[in-house]
């Protein structure tokens, strides 16, 4: 008999989960969903509860070439807490900060401008819809340095907590588009308003 909790029990689960979440997009938003988005979707899910730790070694007894199991053993060797703490631009600049995230339900972004004496300038959200984390820290990136631009702001820094962005933004090589184009547009921004990223 198998745990409630196994691999082989969790999977067919957030697999069905994950189709009749494509199929009520498609049937009361008019968003149709392939199988690879499905298949992505429930591979991102288990990846989202081992990174949790709600993925124990335990689930994956009998089933340790699954490849899963493999990330299992690495975060649970490797993964140590670190601190991270937000750095004050230098006085009287501004720091622009963005994030984004991808679910299930699709790709959400946003950011904030601070102060070098860490005040708030403004903040923003936007919802990107169905996009890869690479693209949502693009879109991110690029809408915060719109409201940048905006407010007329020049020299300042931004970060991002992507590093496969900031080297795609460093090395400007060729990537698939769309992504391309919204690397172009950053790189320009970041040109024009004088940006470290």
């Amino acid at each position: 008999m198998v745990a409630s909790d196994h691999i082989q029990v969790i999977v067919p689960l957030l697999v069905l989960w994950c189709i009749w979440h494509a199929r009520n997009a498609a049937r009361f938003k008019n968003s149709s969903r392939t199988a690879d988005h499905v298949i992505w979707q429930v591979h991102c899910l288990v990846d989202q509860l081992a990174a949790a730790g709600m993925q124990p070694r335990a689930s994956f007894r009998g089933d340790w070439d699954c490849t899963w199991a493999q990330g299992v053993l690495e975060t649970s060797l490797l993964a140590r807490p670190i601190l991270v703490a937000w750095e004050r631009p230098h006085v009287p600049s501004f720091k622009l900060n963005t994030d984004a995230s991808v679910t299930p339900l699709g790709a959400y972004g946003g950011g904030l401008v601070r102060s070098h004496t860490g005040n708030l300038v403004f903040a923003f959200y936007k919802e990107f819809g169905d996009q890869d984390v690479l693209m949502a820290e693009a879109s991110s990136l690029l809408l915060g340095l719109h409201f940048c631009q905006e407010w007329n702001f020049r020299g300042f820094g931004a970060e991002v907590d992507a590093k496969a962005l900031v080297a795609i933004v460093s090395s400007n090589p060729v990537a698939r588009w769309p992504l391309c184009n919204l690397i172009h547009q950053i790189l320009a921004l970041l040109l024009e308003l004088g940006v470290h990223l």
